[in-house]
This record gives C-alpha cells, sequence and structure tokens, in this order.
C-alpha cells in the first residue's frame, strides 16, 4: 500500500532573547531549534533582537526597548508597536505556540495572540521564581507570576518544567 505522508506542523518557538544574548533559556531554546530543525520540523523563532542582529531565515527577530535591563540588569524587553504586529502575525502563520517562560512580554503576548486564534500552547518553565536581591524587583516578580503568568499558564495544553523544583512550585501555583 502507498504510504502516506503528513506535511510537518508549523510550530513557534518564543523566547524574551535569543543568542548571542547569554542566559540559561537563550541556551536551552537554542539547543531545542536546533534539535527540531535537524529532524526537519518546520519550526520558527521569535526573539528580541537583543543584541542587534537581525532576523536570519526562522529565527525572527523583533525590535524592543531594552532598558530595563541595561539600566538595572533586570531582562525585561518591551516589544515595540512592530514587534507587536511581527508576533501577531507570525503567531497568526503557525499551528502551534512553545512558549519559553511567562515573565515576558514576548511570552504573554504569542499567548494571547494564540489563545484569540485558537491554537494549541506549550509552555516550557525554566525557573521560578528568578532570584533577586532587590525587593521591588522580586515583589513586580511576583505580582507579575501571579496575575499574567497564571493566566498565561491556565491557557496552556501542556506545560513542562526544566526542573522538579519549578514543577512543584508551578502545581501549586496554576
Amino acid at each position: 500500500s502507498p504510504q502516506m505522508s503528513c506535511p510537518p506542523l508549523r510550530a513557534l518557538q518564543v523566547s524574551a532573547y535569543a543568542p548571542p544574548h547569554l542566559g540559561g533559556i537563550e541556551i536551552c531554546a537554542e539547543e531545542l531549534f536546533n534539535t527540531l530543525r535537524d529532524l526537519r520540523c518546520e519550526l520558527a523563532w521569535i526573539s528580541s533582537d537583543v543584541p542587534r542582529v537581525g532576523s536570519q531565515g526562522p529565527r525572527i527577530r523583533v525590535p524592543v526597548c531594552n532598558q530595563i535591563e541595561d539600566w538595572f540588569g533586570v531582562p525585561i524587553p518591551i516589544p515595540t508597536p512592530s514587534a507587536v504586529r511581527k508576533i501577531w502575525r507570525t503567531v497568526q502563520d503557525t499551528e502551534l505556540v512553545h512558549v519559553h517562560d511567562v515573565l515576558y512580554l514576548n511570552s504573554i503576548l504569542s499567548v494571547y495572540f494564540a489563545r484569540l486564534m485558537r491554537k494549541p500552547i506549550v509552555m516550557t518553565l525554566h525557573r521560578w521564581p528568578l532570584p533577586y536581591r532587590n525587593r521591588w524587583v522580586t515583589l513586580v516578580q511576583d505580582a507579575v507570576h501571579h496575575s499574567l503568568g497564571r493566566w498565561c499558564l491556565r491557557r496552556a495544553h501542556a506545560i513542562t518544567c526544566i526542573h522538579r523544583e519549578v514543577l512543584r512550585k508551578v502545581e501549586t501555583f496554576a
């Protein structure tokens, strides 16, 4: 009998940053992206264009204001209006959205757009919460986790966690 083949699922990976910006999420997301592309998955990746290197093929880097990280060392890229439009269009062109963490506006916007378009959402949580010395930063982080973070988690079709500790926290949180 002839073998049937299905076209690959068009998926989108979303993170706040990507290499050459260095961090744990960036390294994990890079490895996952390369592995899935090597397996012939049709995968695009949206991240902030920090540092500015521009988009390259399926690596879509969007313009952001990164002043919070520059001034205070807290990585909170704020997408520009053109970035928001690009995220919208890219979510529109995909069948599944995979988001790395929920503290970042790229992630929150992608979840919101995916829900509006009825696209499945997979979420990977890396560290929960991030350890900051500054009390105000910790308070803001907690407020975002308890509001927008919880909202995103409740809209995900699947949640994966990098560490058991994160999984335990999420199980009681979401």
